[in-house]
């Protein structure tokens, strides 16, 4: 039986058809993890975002596809405002993971996006 932790999914065997199923039988899409502190969406973007700038064309792809499914079943992504979206911050700070995600998903063609953003 597939795991219906989508973090599972990504420690063991991270593959979109597995996201699917992870879904298909009752995963919680907007699952939040307390060791990554972050969403599960949040991570496979933060993925993408590691894989691109490492020009890793496999690992973009694979995480692409991953983001999508996600984007596919309504995933709750914390977008920043406008104001947030100018803010310098540590690395540490739970904005600065916002911050990347929400310039990540745009990349991906998803969410709002801000003139001068990021």
């Amino acid at each position: 039986m597939m795991s219906k932790n989508p973090f599972e999914v990504f420690k063991h065997d991270p593959t979109e058809d597995n996201l699917r199923e992870c879904f298909r039988q009752g995963g919680r899409v907007n699952q939040f993890d307390d060791e990554y502190e972050q969403y599960a969406v949040e991570f496979a973007v933060l993925q993408h975002y590691n894989a691109r700038s490492d020009g890793d064309a496999a690992a973009m792809d694979l995480w692409r596809s991953m983001v999508a499914v996600f984007m596919e079943h309504n995933a709750i992504v914390e977008w920043c405002s406008e104001d947030e979206s100018t803010l310098n911050v540590s690395e540490t700070d739970r904005l600065w993971t916002r911050q990347i995600v929400h310039s990540e998903l745009n990349v991906l063609g998803y969410g709002p996006t801000f003139a001068g953003q990021f």
